[in-house]
Order: structure tokens, then C-alpha cells, then sequence
């Protein structure tokens, strides 16, 4: 007798294609996900919403074309966006290079169409904005 034994297996954050140029470099940040669905970076809590598999360790994956720059906190809804607070490291081929507080650097691309009214300074507070949509959770 031949026995298949099939199970589904359902992912709280199913893995989300992301469309990408080849030459595109991903944002990956390495996250622990506690007992409750809180997200962690080296030892710090971030804010956002308990969408990621419990006790857990993985990546969160997206892209710098997904990720928005703002000037403060303040914003997006938390609810549906991940915030970043990061310092600004330099500038690349029309993507800025941020450290985060854990000393991760991250790409987001440069917003072209304020680009002529902000002058950004070295060193100076950044923070980030990405869709929950636009994140990968990779174990």
C-alpha cells in the first residue's frame, strides 16, 4: 500500500514576488520575531504590527525602489508601514545610503521629484518607510 500523506501548510507572511531590475540590490535586515509576533533587530524592538511567523529568526527582504525617505516620524500608518530611524551615510547613483541606529546600512532610492528643494546634510536623521506589502520575510 502506497501512502502520500499531504498536509498545507499556511505562512503568516507568504513570500511576495517582488519585481526587480537584475542590477537592483535587495535591502536585507536579519530580525528575530518573538513568542508574541514582536519584530526584533539586534536586540531592539521595532514597531510593527505581529504579521511574521512566532519565534522566529529570518531576513526581511525589499527593495530600495519600495522604500520612501521622510524628514520625521510622522506620516504613514504604522499599521501598514515598517519606520526606520537612520542617519544618512552618502549618496549612490541616485540612492541614499542610511545607518541605522543597529549600524545596518540600507539603500533607498532618492526622491527625484524633491530632490531640488531638500538638501541633505551628512550624518543627518533620516528615517524610512516601507509597505508591509513590500516586505519578504525569508527564515
Amino acid at each position: 500500500m502506497n501512502l502520500t500523506l499531504n498536509a498545507s501548510v499556511s505562512n503568516p507572511a507568504p513570500a511576495k514576488p517582488v519585481s526587480l531590475k537584475a542590477t537592483e540590490r535587495m535591502n536585507r535586515m536579519p530580525v528575530k520575531v518573538d513568542a508574541s509576533g514582536g519584530l526584533w533587530i539586534e536586540g531592539r524592538p521595532l514597531v510593527c504590527p505581529p504579521i511574521f511567523p512566532c519565534s522566529s529568526r529570518g531576513e526581511l527582504v525589499f527593495s530600495p525602489g519600495e522604500t520612501g525617505v521622510l524628514l520625521g516620524p510622522w506620516g504613514p500608518d504604522p499599521d501598514h508601514h515598517l519606520i526606520l530611524s537612520g542617519r544618512l551615510s552618502g549618496q549612490q547613483e541616485g540612492r541614499l545610503i542610511l545607518t541605522l541606529d543597529s549600524g545596518l546600512m540600507l539603500q533607498a532610492c532618492h526622491p527625484v521629484n524633491t530632490s531640488a528643494s531638500l538638501e541633505l546634510r551628512p550624518r543627518q536623521r533620516l528615517w524610512l518607510s516601507i509597505p508591509l506589502s513590500a516586505l519578504e520575510y525569508r527564515r
